[in-house]
């Protein structure tokens, strides 16, 4: 969870330090959670993309929206989202964050005009529907999941940087 973590947090951090040659910017960034923050490690998801923007000096702010979609219908969540990106068309994010696969597919799912003009990136992601993500021509998102291929890793890893002597692979139990 951490490499793929990081790995994220970059993402973000390259959007915004490429969007603009003016480092003092400011930023918004939507952050879409599938589920309430009563789950500790949505707090602790929450915190890492505010320190990661800190600990780079930019000046971001980031709004969350809950989609709580343990106790909401896919049909009601995409009618949540379309009010939330309607509401927000006069003044869009300047990136979509969204937290595990049910934000990201049932916000992608809305096919609403935002969805094709501001960056959006995922994390926590377990089964990454790239059909899903073509059938709509999504060239705005990219991201992370919970699986990282490590054989495309090492080969990557070995094409930057020659001989590999010894790999360390964090990871967790679920």
């Amino acid at each position: 969870f951490i490499l793929p973590f990081l790995v994220f947090c970059s993402a973000c951090i390259s959007f915004c330090s490429c969007k603009s040659e003016d480092k003092k910017a400011s930023y918004t960034i939507l952050v879409i959670n599938s589920f309430s923050k009563e789950y500790p490690w949505m707090q602790k998801i929450e915190n890492g993309i505010t320190d990661a923007f800190d600990d780079n000096n930019m000046d971001v702010s980031v709004s969350s929206y809950i989609l709580d979609t343990k106790f909401t219908s896919l049909s009601t969540q995409k009618n949540n989202l379309n009010n939330l990106l309607d509401s927000l068309s006069g003044n869009p994010p300047d990136l979509i964050i969204t937290t595990y696969d049910e934000a990201i597919y049932s916000l992608l799912d809305t096919e609403h005009e935002l969805t094709h003009s501001t960056p959006i990136v995922f994390t926590g992601v377990r089964y990454l529907n790239y059909e899903l993500i073509g059938k709509h021509n999504h060239k705005n998102v990219t991201g992370t999941t919970n699986h990282p291929d490590f054989v495309k890793c090492y080969r990557l890893a070995q094409q930057l940087l020659g001989k590999i002597d010894e790999i360390q692979i964090i990871g967790e139990e679920s």
